[in-house]
């Protein structure tokens, strides 16, 4: 039996709750690799843009609250 015949079967077991999720990631998944991948990209430029004001180096409190919980 291959994968997508082991999904359906697993899909089949779920609720109703469940099976909106699964068709939520399902159109999530469509819509994705229609737009080629462009919604990725707005969302690296949106954080980019966010951490723009910010001031000091954001590497330097990563390392800093790794050395906090050593």
């Amino acid at each position: 039996m291959g994968i997508k015949e082991l999904t359906i079967e697993e899909i089949k077991k779920l609720d109703s709750t469940r099976l909106m999720v699964i068709y939520d990631v399902i159109l999530s998944m469509r819509a994705e690799s229609e737009n080629g991948g462009k919604k990725n990209s707005r969302a690296y430029l949106n954080v980019r843009e966010s951490l723009k004001t910010i001031q000091g180096a954001l590497s330097d409190d990563i390392l800093q609250h790794r050395e906090d919980r050593l």
